[in-house]
C-alpha cells in the first residue's frame, strides 16, 4: 500500500495551528481522564425524594415517615414532630450533604437539626417477643418429652407413648427449663392414634411433615436439611402414606436460605423466592457466598417469584442477625427483630452463617444543624461528617429531622461524598483491586 501522506505538505501557518490543536486534544483527553478517575476514586452518590410526586420511581430516599411510623407522603411535618427516612448504599464515604427544600407557603425553620446512624434496616426494627423453638423440634427436660406443634409446647404423657408413636428417644434434645417458657403450653399428648402437627416422617428417601392430618412432602432432602436433622423424622414404610391425604404443595427451604440457579441468585422468605438483583446487593446485605445452595429447576419451581430484592430493602423474614459485639442473635420476622434467648433455641433454627451486625450502630449518631441558604428559596442544608460511622457494619443510613416549626417539605436531597485524601485513595485502589480479582480471577 502506498503512503501518500508523505507527499502532503502543510504550510507554516497551518503547521503551527495543527500543533496547537494536537496539544489541545491531548490536554482535553488527559483532563477528561482525570475527571473520570477522580469520580471513580472519590465518588458522589445522591438520593432524592420529591413529595409532589411521592410515588414516582425517581424517588430514591427510602420510606419518609413520621414519629408514629406512618408514611409521610405529603411532606407536612407538624411542629416538634420527627421525620425519619433511610438511604441504602455500599462503599466508604466521608461526609453527607443534607438539603431540604420547603414549599413557598411553608413556615421557615428557625431551629432544625438532622441526625444519622448506620446499620441495617432490619437492625433498626423494633425488638419483638423472644423466639421460641421451631415447629417440629423434639426437646426434653429431665424426664419430660415435648414436641413443638403450631408454635406450642406439647408434652407427651409418657416415654412409652413417645416410643409407641415411633419417635426415637435419642432424637429429643436436652434443653434448659428456662428455654421452654418461650413457647406457650399446648394440650398434653395422650393418644398414639393421632400424630401431633409438625411431626416429621421419612418414607424411603423422601421427607414429610404433617399438618391437620395431611402430609406435605419436602421438595428435596436438601430442603429438609435446611430446617431439620434427619434423626428428627420417624421412619415409615410406603404403606404409611395410604393413611393420609397428600398435599399438592411442597415444603421448600427454610426462610432466609440463599439459592442459585445458573447465574441467578435468590433468597427464600415466606414461601416465596426473591431474586437478588446484583452482587453489590448480595455483599452489602452481609450474605455469605459459602451459604449459597445450588438448586435445581424442581426446587426453584415450587416457589412464587416476587419483585427483585434490592439494596434499599430490609432483610426479608427468616434472616438471622448476629451482633458480634454483644453476642446476641435476632430473627427477622414481620417488621421486628426477635432475640434468641437460649443456645438450644438458636440451634433449632441456625443451619447457616448469620448476618453480622453491630448493635453500636443503634447508639452512635452524628448530627448537623440546618442553616438557610442565601437567596429567596426556602432551602436549608448542613454538612455531616461520618468518618466515625463508616466502619460500622451495615448498608443503611437512617436520618431523623427535628424541626421547631410547622413545615411542608417539597424535596429532600442526600449527597454522600468521599474526601480526596491519600488514605481514601489507597482504600479506593484496594477496593478496585479486590473487585478485579473477584470478577476476573474468581478468588
Amino acid at each position: 500500500m502506498f503512503d501518500l501522506t508523505k507527499e502532503i505538505k502543510i504550510d507554516h501557518d497551518w503547521q503551527k495551528k495543527y500543533k496547537i490543536l494536537r496539544v489541545i486534544v491531548y490536554l482535553t483527553f488527559l483532563l477528561g481522564l482525570t475527571v473520570i478517575s477522580f469520580k471513580i476514586l472519590f465518588p458522589i452518590k445522591s438520593f432524592d425524594f420529591f413529595f409532589r410526586t411521592a410515588g414516582a420511581l425517581k424517588n430514591t430516599v427510602v420510606s419518609p415517615r413520621n414519629q408514629e411510623d406512618a408514611p409521610l407522603s405529603d411532606g407536612k411535618l407538624p411542629k416538634d414532630n420527627n421525620l425519619t427516612f433511610d438511604t441504602s448504599l455500599s462503599g466508604d464515604f466521608s461526609r453527607i450533604n443534607v438539603t431540604f427544600v420547603l414549599e413557598k407557603d411553608s413556615e421557615s425553620i428557625d431551629k432544625g437539626s438532622v441526625s444519622a446512624r448506620k446499620s441495617f434496616q432490619s437492625l433498626f426494627y423494633p425488638e419483638g417477643d423472644p423466639m421460641g423453638f421451631k415447629d417440629g423440634s423434639l426437646v426434653k427436660n429431665s424426664k419430660n418429652y415435648y414436641i413443638i406443634s403450631n408454635s406450642k409446647l406439647r408434652e407427651f404423657s409418657s416415654l412409652q407413648l413417645v416410643k409407641d408413636l415411633g419417635y426415637d428417644e435419642d432424637s429429643f434434645k436436652e434443653v434448659f427449663s428456662d428455654e421452654l417458657k418461650y413457647n406457650k403450653e399446648g394440650d398434653i399428648i395422650t393418644s398414639s392414634d393421632i400424630y401431633p402437627d409438625d411431626s416429621l416422617f421419612k418414607v424411603g428417601d423422601d421427607y414429610y411433615q404433617i399438618k391437620n392430618q395431611k402430609l406435605s412432602k419436602f421438595v428435596s432432602r436438601r430442603a429438609f436439611s435446611t430446617q431439620y436433622e434427619p434423626k428428627q423424622a420417624i421412619e415409615k414404610g410406603p404403606e404409611f402414606l395410604e393413611n393420609f391425604e397428600i398435599s399438592e404443595d411442597f415444603i421448600g427451604f427454610a426462610d432466609g436460605t440463599l439459592l442459585s440457579l445458573g447465574l441467578s441468585g435468590f433468597i427464600v422468605s415466606q414461601g416465596k423466592i426473591l431474586p437478588i438483583n446484583n452482587v453489590t446487593t448480595f455483599e452489602s446485605m452481609g450474605f455469605n457466598w459459602d451459604d449459597v445452595i445450588s438448586a435445581n429447576g424442581e426446587e426453584i419451581g415450587i416457589y412464587e417469584k416476587t419483585k427483585l430484592f434490592t439494596i434499599d430493602q430490609p432483610h426479608p423474614d427468616g434472616v438471622i442477625l448476629s451482633d458480634k459485639e454483644m453476642g446476641k442473635l435476632y430473627y427477622v420476622q414481620n417488621g421486628e427483630r426477635r432475640e434468641f434467648t437460649g443456645p438450644n433455641i438458636i440451634n433449632s433454627y441456625l443451619k447457616k452463617d448469620p448476618v453480622l451486625v453491630e448493635e453500636k450502630g443503634l447508639r452512635i449518631t452524628n448530627q448537623c444543624e440546618l442553616k438557610k441558604k442565601i437567596g429567596f428559596s426556602k432551602k436549608y442544608d448542613c454538612v455531616m461528617p461520618i468518618e466515625s460511622m463508616k466502619d460500622i457494619i451495615g448498608n443503611d443510613y437512617q436520618f431523623v429531622l427535628n424541626s421547631d416549626s410547622d413545615i411542608k417539605i417539597k424535596e429532600i436531597n442526600i449527597m454522600f461524598k468521599r474526601n480526596a485524601t491519600l488514605e481514601n485513595l489507597r482504600l479506593a485502589l484496594s477496593d478496585i483491586k479486590k473487585k478485579i480479582i473477584i470478577n476476573y480471577i474468581g478468588e
